[in-house]
């Protein structure tokens, strides 16, 4: 396995245990400069990053780690692994915010620091910084700190919402069983949503009206859910979160279908046999006179 030098001085920059035993691990493997034959390394020099070797002649020369490329044996792969990984692990203040906050996910270095960050900032964060900390949230499925850190946003305003935040606000309300609340902050994101394109407020908008006729049964709420799936289609009709909803509304759509068939077919039925009992009136009085003339 061949490593770049310059990957190699940066672990012996370190001035700690692990720089010295890649010095010691590198002692014996081989090193070559721009393609050029390979020498094995006899010494290293981890202050100065620089490793001596033999060459062709037998004399040593020295030479920086950097310029070169290490043919690495399996002490030295599994030192720049580890130094990769420590690289990548979440720092021990932002583990330590993330424990406390009920997360047992296993965040990257950067993923870790977006979501503490948020966490420890008192206000509003920006947008960008607002929309980073949602992604890892959604990513890893941790809906009750997402709720958390929306509502917190939510009490830092001191004026209207932003569109992104009445999203999550909408998302939140969805979650804690308030459709109602929902729609009220999607309708307040709806004009900058249609300025702006997007479909994902309507699309909202036509999941939440599914929830408000799950709770009443109120067709009305299902004609809305239809006309807001229509206008987030017309916008984007690739949308993935779009395709769940339309499903959803489809399903409601066929089940509303069923049920006003059984409701003109028990009323063709009950007609039917208000017809049949007036017939049968009718011909049992017809009966009944024809009986009483003849009698007569």
């Amino acid at each position: 396995m061949d490593i770049d030098g310059r990957t190699i001085a940066v672990i012996l920059k370190q001035e700690d245990a692990d720089a010295d035993a890649m010095a010691a691990a590198l002692v014996g493997c081989a090193f070559f400069v721009n393609e050029s034959a390979d020498f094995n390394i006899e010494a290293v020099d981890a202050a100065t990053q620089t490793v001596t070797v033999k060459t062709g002649r037998g004399s040593p020369v020295t030479r920086n780690v950097q310029t070169g490329t290490v043919v690495a044996s399996e002490v030295v792969a599994a030192l720049v692994d580890s130094y990769k990984a420590r690289l990548e692990a979440p720092l021990p203040y932002d583990v330590e915010i993330l424990v406390k906050s009920g997360v047992t996910a296993r965040l990257s270095r950067d993923e870790a620091a977006i979501l503490a960050g948020v966490i420890r900032h008192e206000g509003l964060p920006e947008h960008q910084t607002r929309r980073l900390a949602i992604d890892v949230l959604k990513h890893y499925d941790l809906r009750e700190l997402r709720i958390g850190v929306i509502q917190r946003w939510l009490s830092a305003l001191s004026g209207p919402a932003p569109m992104d935040l009445e999203i999550q606000n909408a998302w939140c309300q969805r979650k804690l069983g308030n459709p109602e609340e929902a729609r009220k902050a999607l309708e307040r994101a709806l004009p900058e949503a249609r300025a702006s394109g997007s479909e994902v407020v309507q699309t909202q908008m036509a999941a939440t009206f599914l929830d408000l006729l799950d709770e009443s049964s109120d067709d009305h709420f299902l004609r809305l859910a239809r006309q807001f799936h229509d206008e987030a289609f017309a916008l984007n009709s690739e949308s993935a979160h779009l395709a769940g909803v339309r499903l959803r509304l489809e399903a409601r759509e066929a089940s509303n279908g069923d049920r006003t068939r059984r409701a003109i077919a028990h009323s063709s039925c009950a007609f039917a046999q208000a017809v049949g009992a007036i017939a049968q009136l009718t011909d049992t009085k017809s009966l009944d006179g024809t009986i009483n003339h003849r009698g007569g």
